[in-house]
């Protein structure tokens, strides 16, 4: 992962943690921005740490305290190719060959005081549009 790459998932994270959606929503690449607006965004992530309180042992919502990151050499084609006993990723159309740049994942960290080490993980999908580094798709998935 480039030092780009790395700052724009990271900006990505810090923008969810902080709850600055609108933020995090202009981060996406513009296919997305037309289909996910920065309030749905809130509640799929909200959705998916109400899911895991029950493993954490808290009751009320609770946001990640950080992040870690970290990309691998997963391509296109890849993620084209469903996993095994899973049904195929739903790409849209505008992710290419040739504006995509990196599958790299943030894993959202929870407090030393939950009985969880992370609330989840968010798989992004980096592309390059105009000369600028955004995410062009995302889904979330138990952290590893």
């Amino acid at each position: 992962m480039n030092l780009v790459q790395q700052q724009v998932a990271e900006e990505f994270a810090e923008s969810i943690i902080a709850r600055n959606y609108e933020h995090a929503h202009r981060i996406l690449a513009p296919w997305l921005r037309d289909i996910v607006t920065s309030s749905g965004l809130q509640e799929v992530i909200e959705e998916r740490l109400q899911d895991m309180m029950q493993y954490a042992g808290c009751h009320e919502l609770t946001y990640p305290i950080g992040y870690s990151v970290d990309g691998n050499s997963v391509d296109l084609d890849d993620l084209r190719e469903p996993d095994p006993g899973e049904a195929p990723r739903q790409l849209p159309p505008e992710l290419t060959v040739e504006n995509f740049r990196k599958w790299a994942c943030i894993q959202f960290l929870a407090g030393d005081d939950l009985d969880i080490d992370a609330w989840f993980d968010l798989w992004i999908a980096l592309i390059e549009l105009n000369g600028r580094c955004l995410v062009g798709y995302f889904e979330l998935a138990d952290p590893d």
